[in-house]
């Protein structure tokens, strides 16, 4: 795979060109997953450490709202044409695409293809209105087809209370551990589709579920705990 190559060439470059193991004190990780993926390349367990991304948890959780969101770039690792299709598929709910990539146009004209008549693509949106788009919607989703090192979106929408819909695919498994979210196969249309009207049909779901994340950013990815 493209991503399994591009591993393998920036740890030859850092350890036979650049010599960095040689040099460098700590090799500090944003995710568990990328931790235990320093030790497999052959960095010693003592010289590394997961210090995971921050985030502060909102004080007062409001009720689900009535879209789904997905926050990120919009470029073929991401899997938004996966997105889209599911949302075809679960049949057309509200949703909001934020975001900027080389595939803005592709997933518009795809999106319209699909009929989707309730998908918004906003483009890239300051991050104070991008916050109040998680403060108000109903789920995330991040339909990752490649491995995700340490992403932020869906723990933003943890801390504001939101259930997440993630691949089980690198540091996004870990997001979902203790039922604080739901997992599907990478690129699976009809699993991801299910997941999606699961989440738009059932208030209890959404709730018990954006409680657990919230619950699971406030013990685990606090700023005063990564500090």
């Amino acid at each position: 795979r493209k991503q399994s190559t591009a591993y393998a060439t920036a740890l030859w470059i850092h350890r036979f060109v650049l010599r960095l193991h040689d040099t460098v004190a700590l090799f500090v990780a944003p995710s568990r997953f990328m931790h235990e993926r320093l030790i497999h390349w052959g960095i010693p367990r003592e010289r590394t450490r997961a210090i995971v991304n921050p985030v502060d948890p909102l004080d007062v959780v409001s009720p689900p709202g009535k879209f789904g969101v997905y926050v990120g770039r919009l470029s073929s690792e991401k899997g938004v044409d996966v997105l889209l299709r599911a949302l075809a598929r679960a049949g057309d709910p509200p949703f909001r695409v934020v975001g900027d990539g080389p595939l803005k146009r592709a997933m518009e004209r795809l999106a319209d293809e699909l009929g989707l008549q309730q998908t918004d693509f906003t483009g890239r949106l300051p991050g104070p209105e991008v916050q109040r788009i998680l403060d108000r919607c109903r789920y995330l989703v991040m339909p990752s087809i490649s491995e995700e090192v340490g992403p932020l979106a869906p723990l933003e929408a943890m801390a504001h209370g939101r259930p997440i819909v993630v691949s089980a695919l690198g540091a996004l498994s870990e997001l979902v551990r203790d039922a604080a979210g739901l997992a599907v196969a990478p690129g699976d249309v009809g699993d991801l589709a299910s997941k999606i009207r699961h989440l738009v049909q059932d208030d209890d779901l959404c709730i018990d579920l954006g409680h657990r994340a919230w619950r699971l950013c406030n013990e685990g990815y606090s700023t005063e705990l990564h500090l």
